[in-house]
């Protein structure tokens, strides 16, 4: 990310490290989108080796996935004026499906109908539809 040091001066911006080393860089992002423009690149500029011998707080998807809720909540708590319920709700349902990818396969079923029952929301199945065939064909 690259950022304007003037915007990053005026606001006084600190990396915030409430959430361990998870978050770190998306607590800070979230804030700066608050005070100034942020544009993206639509194309792949670094690649990083996530491999389960990298000694990487990324290898852990538990508490990278608790520390974003985490977030998400505290955001919510300190921005109420900004996110309302249904944002948060929305938020939350994202979390949950990047969250899918993770689960062992035995609890894949369990909590794909968890979160169609919480949000009414078919990806949940078609997601289980998915792993199901991808497991048994």
């Amino acid at each position: 990310m690259l950022w304007r040091k003037s915007v990053h001066e005026a606001n006084d911006f600190k990396f915030n490290d409430t959430y361990g080393n998870f978050n770190v860089d998306w607590d800070y992002v979230l804030r700066f989108c608050l005070k100034s423009g942020v544009y993206g690149i639509p194309k792949k500029l670094v690649t990083m080796n996530r491999n389960l011998t990298n000694n990487s707080v990324t290898t852990n998807a538990k508490g990278q996935h608790e520390a974003s809720k985490q977030l998400l909540k505290n955001f919510k708590a300190e921005l109420s004026y900004i996110i309302d319920h249904k944002n948060y709700k929305e938020a939350l349902k994202v979390q949950h499906k990047i969250e899918l990818g993770s689960y062992p396969k035995y609890k894949i079923p369990l909590m794909s109908f968890v979160y169609f029952v919480k949000y009414n929301d078919v990806y949940f199945l078609k997601y289980l539809v998915k792993k199901l065939k991808d497991y048994f064909l």
